[in-house]
């Protein structure tokens, strides 16, 4: 996939896609974008993908393209001023889309069922927010059918659910007040626990907490740490004992 800048005029920002045939130089245009914020995403090792382009500044358009057919299809529609990651469940069927709603709303998290060419993206929530600073992704599926994300909510705190999908049952496993924050995370190597650090403002001891796929938090008092964040990591005991073990993954080096 090949892009190209357009001129930026007002709210569009351009932004044409091509797919190249590596064997011979051919470019095949997809389509050009009004806002330069575009995903591509292949499925599997073959010849299909799917690709995003705004159509207007308020919404966005997924097609599915096979490149050896040229075959384009699109798939769904989207409201949405900015998209960003894009996630596919473990059995391919899922497909998580992180996008920015409007000026105002930031948090939409959509899901779009990739098995059914009618299906209607759904939109799961519009308060999807990363957990903390690490760049360890927020969203996380135990299995083919069951998604952890978290939310949230000014005033009222932050929200750690689990959906289920396809009946799109909801269920809140954590729930943290508006002034807890968090500097780091981390899941275990099954997906099944939750690891996070609370960001500090001056306050001590440190706290970490825990929060299982069943519903369940701990909270682990540590010593105090003289005001300074506490990294978490979750490894296996040979990735821990290889000292190749980043303990905090949102810093500079090795940490």
């Amino acid at each position: 996939i090949i892009t190209e800048l357009g001129v930026r005029n007002d709210d569009e920002y351009p932004m044409t896609l091509y797919l190249m045939n590596r064997d011979d130089g051919t470019l095949q245009t997809l389509g050009t974008s009004v806002l330069i914020y575009t995903n591509v995403m292949w499925l599997g090792s073959g010849s299909e993908f799917l690709y995003a382009i705004a159509t207007s500044v308020k919404q966005y358009a997924i097609h599915h393209y096979d490149a050896a057919t040229h075959a384009d299809k699109l798939f769904a529609v989207i409201e949405a001023i900015h998209i960003d990651r894009w996630q596919v469940s473990a059995d391919s069927r899922w497909l998580l889309m992180e996008a920015t709603l409007s000026q105002e709303v930031y948090g939409g998290l959509y899901v779009l069922d990739l098995t059914t060419s009618d299906a209607k993206p759904i939109l799961l929530t519009d308060q999807f927010t990363h957990i903390s600073q690490s760049p360890v992704p927020s969203l996380r599926w135990l299995d083919d059918h069951n998604l952890i994300y978290a939310t949230y909510t000014k005033y009222k705190g932050r929200t750690i659910y689990k959906a289920t999908f396809p009946d799109g049952t909801i269920s809140e496993l954590a729930h943290f007040d508006r002034d807890v924050g968090f500097f780091d995370h981390d899941w275990s190597p099954d997906g099944h626990w939750l690891v996070l650090s609370q960001y500090l403002y001056n306050k001590t001891p440190a706290t970490i907490y825990l929060v299982s796929a069943k519903g369940e938090t701990r909270e682990i008092t540590l010593q105090p740490v003289d005001d300074q964040s506490v990294c978490v990591g979750w490894f296996t005991n040979e990735t821990y004992l290889s000292q190749k073990a980043n303990i905090c993954d949102m810093t500079l080096g090795e940490g």
